[in-house]
């Protein structure tokens, strides 16, 4: 997961670990912040207890959410080196598959949340619970709207940022044998969620040979006077044959 606010990055990943650093460093040793996600979000002694796939913020109470994909939950800690955590798991999202939970998720600017899970328990199905949340997903009485995402043909969605019009931006991944990945990135309408809508996405960009492209998880916007600013973060897990890479690009009209 990725958010970019007030001149600062925060990345959290797959293993637990939450990283904050200044985006424009002023200092040639500026600091940094690693540490293991608090107490309260999720146990410490498995990988897969904190298999950390998504994070959201509030610019304005300074809170992240971070969603924890084998065990279908969301976390909220009120600050970055906040010690402790709250987490549920929300009744919505019981069903969902435990290797394909809340990958994608971002706060809307009206306060309300968008979670996608990444595929359907039904491996075969072509699109993926998505649930709009009216509040904080990890208050008991939060009421989440029920909808489906449809991703291009062969791809999953793993990550959603919201830009500055409203439109939500959506990466999808693909992983093709021997070992490649591509991705897309589709712009979904916020006038599209409707109770049991199936929601599909206008094609903005793909990351492909000879471009760039690896395993992209993670997306973050970032407003600025010359237009939105789009980042993307890959994950190696920890293999030679990948890279860990940071993109920047700016959004035409």
């Amino acid at each position: 997961g990725l958010v970019i606010e007030r001149g600062h990055m925060t990345f959290v990943s797959d293993a637990g670990t939450l990283f904050r650093f200044a985006e424009r460093p002023v200092k040639p040793h500026s600091k940094a912040l690693v540490t293991e996600l608090p107490t309260g979000c999720g146990r410490r002694d498995t990988k897969a207890a904190r298999d950390s796939e998504s994070l959201a913020h509030d610019p304005v109470s300074g809170g992240f959410w971070i969603g924890l994909e084998s065990r279908n939950a969301i976390c909220r800690m009120d600050h970055p080196d906040a010690r402790a955590a709250v987490e549920l798991s929300p009744s919505q999202m019981k069903n969902w598959p435990k290797t394909g939970g809340p990958e994608a998720m971002t706060r809307l600017k009206d306060g309300r949340f968008l979670i996608i899970a990444e595929q359907d328990r039904n491996v075969k199905a072509v699109t993926s619970p998505m649930l709009l949340f009216d509040g904080d997903p990890t208050q008991s009485g939060a009421r989440a709207m029920r909808l489906r995402y449809q991703p291009p043909p062969g791809f999953l969605p793993v990550d959603a940022a919201q830009l500055p019009d409203g439109r939500i931006l959506v990466l999808n991944r693909r992983f093709a044998l021997p070992f490649s990945f591509t991705v897309r990135l589709t712009a979904i309408d916020p006038d599209d969620f409707k109770p049991y809508a199936r929601v599909s996405g206008t094609l903005i960009a793909r990351f492909e040979p000879p471009i760039a492209h690896d395993n992209f998880e993670a997306i973050a916007i970032e407003d600025s006077p010359d237009g939105p600013i789009i980042w993307i973060l890959s994950d190696d897990n920890f293999l030679f044959i990948q890279r860990t890479l940071l993109l920047k690009f700016r959004l035409s009209d």
